[in-house]
């Protein structure tokens, strides 16, 4: 164990105890190369742009939809008031 190994797991092992805190560092130390956060995966390309388009066009069909029953829902309402 390296020293940032040792200083890693004497913090660890406060809160994950001895076992936990062994395993976090024998964990970290076998793959130390891996890239846990890559940022060219956030990166639209334009299936993703097209998709999106696409559920934006059918949200606002259903909107329409609710405000035209709602509209109507309120007129036959009104109506039956008066007649």
């Amino acid at each position: 164990m390296g020293l940032y190994d040792i200083q890693l797991y004497e913090l660890l092992k406060a809160k994950l105890g001895e076992e936990g805190a062994g395993d976090v560092v024998r964990q970290l130390k076998h793959q130390p190369n891996e890239v846990l956060f890559d940022p060219k995966n956030l990166v639209a390309n334009k299936e993703d742009i097209a998709m999106l388009k696409a559920d934006i066009e059918n949200a606002r069909v259903e909107v329409l939809r609710w405000i035209l029953a709602f509209f109507v829902a309120l007129i036959l309402a009104v109506m039956g008031l008066y007649f």
